[in-house]
């Protein structure tokens, strides 16, 4: 991950503005990490163990549907980084259970999981529409 974009000869490195450098906290020390422009994680309040525990996480967003008279959340979502360890970069994390158990797909799959939830809402949507008929 490179701070600054590459540039023509003779001028000035772009900088890229979608990476800060955040403090953090590992093992009671303070260290200096890039940081994705979708991390909200508070590194300097985290303190792992191991420099591979450090990770990056967006807000969450979840999806819910009418149980029982009240919302349930069925699919919550995030994007997530263990920027040390080797996992092989950013991943959306998907946790359809809530129990913590969830499925973390890269860019490719992602984009294949969504337009699944493209067609299953429009298949949802088909079947809403009958019961207006």
């Amino acid at each position: 991950m490179s701070v600054a974009t590459t540039s023509p000869a003779g001028t000035s490195p772009t900088p890229d503005l979608r990476i800060r450098v955040r403090p953090a906290t590992v093992q009671g020390r303070r260290v200096w990490l890039e940081c994705p422009s979708w991390c909200v994680v508070n590194h300097a309040a985290d303190n792992p163990d191991h420099i591979e525990d450090v990770d990056h996480k967006s807000e969450q967003v979840s999806l819910s549907a009418p149980v029982g008279g009240h919302m349930e959340p069925v699919l919550k979502a995030w994007l997530a980084d263990w920027p040390f360890a080797e996992i092989g970069g950013p991943q959306l994390v998907l946790d359809a259970t809530g129990s913590g158990e969830a499925a973390s797909l890269s860019a490719a799959e992602a984009i294949a999981f969504a337009d699944q939830l493209v067609a299953h809402a429009a298949v949802i949507r088909s079947l809403a529409e009958r019961l207006t008929r």
